[in-house]
């Protein structure tokens, strides 16, 4: 027990009272006192001389303690028995741990987290809000960044025909619909939005050393369709504007900001590498051969060898590591003569 005087916040009267511990709870008592308080509630004035020390109840009163070595081993022995908590509290090493792993917890909700929860809300998300997305990205492109297609109409037609008859991996007709543009200050490049809408670029098209090359590019941008990488893209950039959007109904703000969005979006190695390995089941499912991809990749690498140095070429659809990915179908290939044999 520790003497001390107790002051009751309503008048200059003075106490004499004993303090002592109940568990985590500070007991006062004597002379008219008795009060129980968690001890974490008051405010304790640092050991300064000879200075009285106080404790500063919530409730204005205040305990005045002259006893300083017998009140510093109350608080020693509070300390004690606060646990494994106040111990983790006064320890620097505890506290570099706790440092340690809510960077890491930070990380993998940034590795892992966020994208797995992408892919839920992309593969929740309803197809009326894909379409308005889709709609709303093609005005502002159409606006500032495409041009009205140059090739022939018949030459558009003919294209359009024979790559409607794509087939899906699974045999079902793969549903998209083509628009062609022209935009000489992307180069040879073609994307897909959410809805399935599938841009080929005349630069593409020219580039190309057969009809066969542009399916193969089609089979690619309907990978990212399949596997919604657009959306999860867009809700890994904009989580918390994505989670509102659906659960409030109100998509204004996400449609006015998804375009911008897809603009600056730059699939990731292993959406690219999914949505090739999507193209080349396409592609044997039409009889095409996949090496038809990679063929195209290595004319694109050509012509932006710095593709492989930074890892993008184009501004929608980029394309890294572009003979990488040329090889990785070329095993295809092999795997397909090798099973043949």
């Amino acid at each position: 027990m520790v003497d001390a005087v107790y002051f009751d916040g309503r008048s200059a009267q003075r106490h004499a009272v004993r303090l002592e511990l109940d568990g985590a709870d500070l007991l006062v008592s004597g002379d008219g006192v008795d009060r129980r308080d968690a001890l974490g509630s008051l405010r304790i004035s640092a050991r300064l001389g000879s200075t009285p020390r106080a404790l500063d109840f919530a409730d204005g009163a205040r305990c005045e303690v002259r006893e300083h070595e017998a009140f510093d081993t109350l608080l020693r022995e509070a300390a004690r028995r606060g646990g494994w908590l106040h111990r983790a509290e006064s320890s620097w090493r505890m506290i570099a741990l706790s440092v340690v792993v809510v960077a890491a917890c930070g990380v993998a909700l940034f590795v892992w987290g966020i994208p797995a929860g992408a892919q839920l809300v992309a593969r929740a998300m309803p197809d009326t809000l894909s379409r308005a997305l889709s709609d709303q990205t093609m005005k502002l492109f159409d606006r500032h960044l495409l041009k009205p297609t140059r090739l022939d109409a018949n030459r558009t037609a003919e294209l359009t025909g024979r790559l409607e008859d794509l087939r899906a991996p699974d045999g079902a007709q793969a549903a998209y619909r083509i628009e062609f543009r022209s935009a000489p200050t992307l180069g040879p490049n073609a994307f897909a939005l959410p809805d399935g809408t599938i841009v080929l670029l005349d630069e593409l098209v020219t580039l190309a050393d057969n009809d066969e090359q542009i399916a193969a590019v089609v089979g690619h941008e309907l990978g990212h369709v399949y596997y919604r990488h657009g959306l999860r893209l867009i809700a890994q950039n904009s989580a918390v504007g994505v989670l509102a959007a659906w659960w409030l109904g109100d998509v204004s703000a996400l449609l006015a900001a998804a375009p911008t969005l897809l603009i600056q979006a730059r699939y990731s190695r292993e959406f690219e590498s999914e949505a090739d390995r999507y193209a080349a089941e396409l592609m044997r499912r039409n009889g095409i051969a996949p090496s038809r991809l990679a063929e195209l990749l290595r004319k694109l690498a050509a012509l932006h060898p710095e593709a492989d140095d930074d890892g993008a070429a184009g501004l929608l659809a980029s394309h890294p590591a572009l003979l990488e990915r040329a090889r990785a179908l070329d095993g295809e290939r092999a795997d397909e003569a090798a099973a043949a044999h």
